[in-house]
């Protein structure tokens, strides 16, 4: 049987260690928000803490001893990035349904940017 915290992991791709804010933190619960929507709450050393979407980056799974790197499968991470971009695409669509939806241009240019970035680094990764 999963804990809680696993099935939170699961049911909303949130990882369950991040490195923000200088430190290590345990995804622990989430926080209702308005419409339906939740947000992680993350145990840091100073305390628990609500995180946002820019925070939620994977800690890494491996540390780099003697010169030689570990090796990393990141079938997790990819897993919840594609989750967390699926649900950022599937918002967007739905605010198109309901409204004219207007944005930065720089914001778009940036994410843009990003996008083709992340799309360079994932073709090159070599398959497990």
């Amino acid at each position: 049987m999963k804990s809680y915290v696993e099935q939170l992991h699961e049911r909303y791709g949130w990882p369950l260690k991040i490195h923000a804010r200088g430190y290590d933190a345990y995804l622990i619960d989430i926080q209702p928000l308005v419409e339906g929507r939740v947000a992680p709450i993350y145990r840091f050393p100073g305390g628990d803490s609500l995180v946002g979407d820019d925070e939620l980056i994977p800690a890494s799974d491996g540390e780099h001893t003697g010169g030689v790197k570990m090796k990393i499968h990141i079938k997790n991470r990819l897993g919840a990035y594609s989750k967390l971009l699926s649900q950022f695409t599937d918002e967007l669509l739905q605010l198109q349904d309901e409204a004219d939806v207007t944005a930065d241009l720089e914001q778009v240019e940036r994410l843009s940017s990003q996008l083709e970035q992340l799309k360079s680094v994932v073709d090159n990764l070599p398959l497990a």
